[in-house]
């Protein structure tokens, strides 16, 4: 899997959390690791309106944000 293919699919999942009424606004977060990178939403953004590049790639090795 690839990097746009893991942001695309925690876009969909987050619009059906926020469909499902699980989270109200930017309230929540979620998270998927690829390898050594961990990307997660950024914070203040709402999932029924985050979109691929609003998840941010951080190497776990670093700490170094290498994506968003």
């Amino acid at each position: 899997m690839s990097s746009k293919e893991l942001r695309k699919e925690l876009v969909r999942y987050g619009k059906l959390v926020a469909e499902h009424g699980l989270v109200i606004g930017p309230g929540g977060n979620s998270s998927a690791r690829l390898g050594n990178i961990v990307y997660a939403k950024a914070s203040g953004i709402a999932f029924e309106e985050a979109t691929e590049s609003d998840y941010i790639g951080v190497d776990l090795n670093t700490g170094e944000v290498i994506e968003g």
